[in-house]
């Protein structure tokens, strides 16, 4: 992995530690505001597991075109959940990051996931 690909991957694998060490701070917090953003119930408990995998594997440049293809495929998914809910006129409190930094869903929040989906399609194809 070259430089500028390890450096777009490593800033998007800290905010996915960050988001998934604070998700599993809140625990059952974290949950309810999950359920209620409309995520799978099946899924909920993995999330905070895949975004610390996901994220020390894009620091650490494990299987780098693995880990950056699954970020992409996991903050697209995000974002099509935050889209329907406001597409639907719901505006749930996101808990991306804990249940501290918790707020309504806005539009800001599918730009925020595209700029890091940018990121890692940089580090995707520079590599």
């Amino acid at each position: 992995m070259n430089d500028v690909a390890w450096v777009c991957a490593a800033i998007v694998g800290t905010v996915f530690v960050w988001a998934g060490a604070t998700k599993l701070q809140a625990r059952d917090a974290w949950a309810a505001q999950a359920r209620d953003m409309g995520a799978p119930a099946w899924g909920i408990p993995f999330v905070p597991l895949v975004e610390l995998t996901l994220g020390a594997m894009l620091i650490l440049g494990w299987w780098p075109r693995l880990a950056t293809s699954a970020g992409i495929t996991l903050l697209i998914a995000f974002s099509c959940l935050i889209v329907t809910n406001l597409v639907r006129g719901n505006r749930p409190a996101c808990a991306c990051f804990g249940v501290r930094t918790a707020r309504p869903i806005t539009w800001l929040f599918v730009a925020r996931n595209m700029v890091f989906v940018g990121l890692l399609s940089v580090a995707l194809l520079v590599d």
